[in-house]
């Protein structure tokens, strides 16, 4: 089972504090770092050139991942495995197809947009600086929503599982600290404290993925996808990745577009799983408690 909680104690529970305590420290300095290496003030990385910025953006997250897994290893004595699946092996297939639904689903949503309202989409697709971005993206985005699953729907939903008992709290608890963690966003000066429900609404998705599923394989495919496929084909002056995507968004955002968007894809994903993998008994997986 992917929430075991055996041999629970108070101790083993500490460890997870204590590593959640150094992760996020470290990440903030690696953070720190990286950005003076480009700006003299860290709160100006957003007048970087494009490319330069998704670098700065992005790879902390994989000094951050390595770290995460060394301190994995050495608290808890768990391997990377452990907090993607309980299963004898990691399901890469899986993975794949989550990856190719939700990258075909968000194409086509993005297609049939630009179709039907041309006028709020630019085309600035410059070949080579969209090749540069590209390969940044490739590499790093993976470490960058990797990081965030192997944490939120692996590490700290297994932690909270171990302290709460049940499925219910961590489920909820991990979709709420992962949607408040984007309070800095961009997005949020644009439309609002309020767009912060929309992170919380992905937490959830990702988080019923992972409770159903026994695995955050599918969470993983899907959110590396949501990631890499808007850092290649849209952005907007206003979003966290600005980038030389293929389209630039130019119309006038809104909270409710963009929270029944996400409702509207994650509720699409979470039915093809459903009937993919045939999932059944959600109440118990997802609200249940849990014992020896």
């Amino acid at each position: 089972m992917f929430l075991n909680i055996t041999n629970t104690t108070r101790k083993e529970f500490n460890k997870y504090l204590l590593t959640s305590a150094l992760i996020y420290v470290i990440s903030n300095i690696v953070v720190v770092v990286v950005s003076l290496l480009f700006t003299k003030n860290p709160l100006d990385i957003y007048a970087l050139p494009k490319n330069t910025l998704l670098f700065v953006l992005l790879f902390p997250f994989c000094v951050s991942l390595f770290v995460f897994v060394f301190l994995l290893k050495k608290i808890h004595k768990q391997s990377l495995k452990s907090i993607i699946t309980a299963k004898k092996k990691i399901n890469f297939k899986k993975i794949g197809f989550s990856f190719f639904i939700t990258a075909i689903l968000l194409l086509v949503v993005t297609v049939v947009q630009y179709f039907l309202f041309p006028n709020v989409f630019e085309w600035q697709f410059s070949l080579k600086p969209f090749l540069i971005m590209t390969c940044i993206a490739l590499v790093f985005i993976p470490f960058q929503s990797g990081f965030e699953e192997l944490i939120f729907r692996g590490y700290l939903m297994q932690g909270l599982a171990k302290l709460f008992r049940n499925r219910w709290a961590p489920f909820i608890t991990t979709s709420i600290i992962f949607g408040g963690l984007h309070f800095f966003n961009p997005e949020l000066q644009k439309l609002g404290n309020i767009h912060i429900i929309t992170y919380i609404l992905a937490g959830f998705s990702f988080g019923l993925m992972t409770l159903m599923d026994d695995s955050i394989e599918l969470a993983l495919g899907s959110h590396i996808a949501n990631n890499l496929i808007f850092c290649l084909l849209l952005s907007a002056e206003w979003t966290v990745f600005q980038t030389h995507s293929v389209l630039k968004y130019v119309g006038i955002p809104s909270f409710a577009t963009e929270f029944i968007g996400v409702l509207v894809l994650d509720g699409i994903l979470i039915l093809i799983f459903a009937k993919k993998y045939k999932w059944t008994n959600w109440r118990e997986k997802l609200f249940g408690k849990l014992s020896n």
